[in-house]
């Protein structure tokens, strides 16, 4: 009966294997598409304040030469100065004020200040960025003109260098991002939804039937009965998380976009052993989901009933997982029951 049940098929299979890799996929191209788009934008630039400091520092000639590179259109002397309404109705990205003694500091040896206006949204940012790296290139070559001037090497300024290396191999590397990050509470959360539909059948379903009535009359005593229908809910619980196991490996491959460098590092996490091992942790976690659901929904008087109360309990499954992702947390995380999978 439950496997002939559609909505335990579609919790336990059909949503793993194909909705979230679908998910992803569709996700992840049109973010991409989206991120490319505000790259490849171009950045409209207003420069406000003095304009004669602005060319006379040679920051306003570096950055003209500098606008086809980093896809900036400058315009200058734009009146009158109000850099919040000039973006808020969109006829610029950043608005760049240069002071009248902007100059004058550079000429003397100083260290000119400027201000910069834009919107903290993910457009602005990536405009802000734009114009900053133009700005700290100009930078660079006024630092290194000084250098020039009087004869100091660069490595002066930088009594000391470091170099840091990583060792950790590249499935280290990989499994403390995907796999040790939100796979491992996605895995969680799936094993809890795949155990439900079998959970709320099982008990008020077959309540609702008549069912369980003929079920008490049989010569199978409580625990054998009990301990049938518990086993039935693990297993679909396991499945789930089994076929979530399968249906991420498409999910890295070309849903992340990273491509077919990572092959040997799917097939290294991936071995059989590693499978038997997060399945056999699954295991207690999966029968403490079971009973949760399987005691609710023999309380429950129907399986509309049984829904209203498993839900909750979902919903504090999934606070209790992503309070688990806030960082500074791990110690308490570790002494939670089951989710330090």
């Amino acid at each position: 009966d439950t496997i002939r049940d559609r909505r335990t098929l579609m919790m336990m299979i059909v949503v793993p294997l194909f909705f979230y890799p679908t998910l992803a996929f569709v996700l992840g191209y049109f973010g991409g598409q989206q991120r490319d788009r505000i790259a490849e934008r171009e950045v409209r630039v207003a420069v406000m304040g003095s304009n004669e400091a602005a060319e006379s520092s040679g920051l306003l000639p570096y950055l003209q030469r500098a606008a086809d590179q980093e896809r900036l259109q400058i315009d200058i002397s734009v009146q009158p100065f109000d850099p919040a309404g000039l973006i808020s109705r969109d006829d610029y990205d950043i608005v760049l004020q240069v002071p009248e003694t902007f100059a004058t500091i550079l000429n003397d040896g100083g260290s000119g200040e400027l201000d910069i206006f834009y919107k903290k949204t993910s457009a602005g940012a990536s405009a802000s960025g734009k114009i900053q790296n133009a700005i700290m290139s100009f930078a660079d070559t006024v630092l290194a003109e000084r250098l020039r001037e009087h004869s100091i090497d660069k490595n002066y300024l930088e009594p000391v260098t470091i170099t840091a290396s990583n060792v950790a191999s590249s499935r280290e590397q990989h499994a403390d991002g995907t796999f040790g990050g939100m796979f491992t509470y996605f895995l969680i959360f799936l094993t809890f939804v795949g155990s439900m539909p079998a959970a709320v059948d099982l008990g008020a379903g077959e309540k609702e039937r008549g069912t369980l009535e003929t079920l008490l009359t049989s010569p199978a005593n409580l625990w054998s009965i009990l301990a049938g229908k518990l086993l039935v809910v693990v297993l679909t619980g396991l499945v789930s998380a089994t076929v979530s196991l399968c249906s991420v490996i498409p999910i890295i491959l070309f849903g992340s976009g990273v491509g077919e460098q990572l092959g040997s590092v799917i097939g290294g996490t991936f071995t059989f052993g590693s499978v038997l091992t997060i399945l056999s942790l699954l295991l207690p976690l999966a029968v403490f989901f079971a009973s949760i659901t399987l005691t609710l929904s023999f309380y429950a008087r129907s399986a509309k009933e049984a829904h209203s109360l498993v839900t909750p309990v979902m919903m504090l499954v999934v606070g209790v997982l992503m309070i688990g992702m806030l960082p500074g947390l791990q110690a308490w995380v570790d002494a939670r029951p089951g989710t330090d999978i």
